[in-house]
């Protein structure tokens, strides 16, 4: 290509990121346009049904950052997440037993996951690696409890 600069060029591959980024954000806006309303409507059931709807966000939710975290280079144990964020709806449907499930699980869900990220070959990054662990919990498993509740 006669004339094609590194300049010229550059243009181009911007369009076509930012093009990425729209159809991004349009999947994103569909999906919540979707589910939002499917979750809301196992609310309004509520009991069981909310505590249903709420887990299936929560699991599809965590999958999703795992994978996101994976790409950015990150290890996270999923496993913990999962069982972490589960845990935080269970004791949402269990009031009377509230305090001692949660005692018991952030208690496990804190120690250990972080002698399991230290067995690695290599340890580069393994505290980052569990405090995103205990962070994806947190951020969706705490904050989606309330729905049942």
């Amino acid at each position: 290509m006669q004339g094609a600069t590194e300049e010229n060029l550059q243009p181009d591959a911007a369009k076509k990121a930012n093009r990425q980024w729209y159809i991004s954000v349009g999947q994103r806006w569909l999906t919540a346009t979707i589910a939002m309303p499917i979750v809301l409507l196992f609310v309004w059931f509520g009991g069981w049904w909310a505590f249903a709807g709420t887990l299936l966000v929560v699991l599809l939710s965590t999958f999703e950052l795992h994978a996101m975290m994976r790409h950015a280079g990150y290890r996270p144990l999923i496993v913990v997440s999962l069982g972490l964020s589960v845990l935080f709806l269970v004791a949402a449907m269990f009031q009377k037993e509230r305090l001692l499930i949660l005692e018991i699980g952030l208690g496990a869900a804190v120690l250990v996951p972080l002698p399991l990220l230290f067995f690695r070959k290599k340890l580069e990054g393994a505290l980052v690696d569990w405090a995103l662990t205990l962070s994806f919990s947190i951020y969706l498993g705490w904050s989606m409890s309330f729905f049942p509740l």
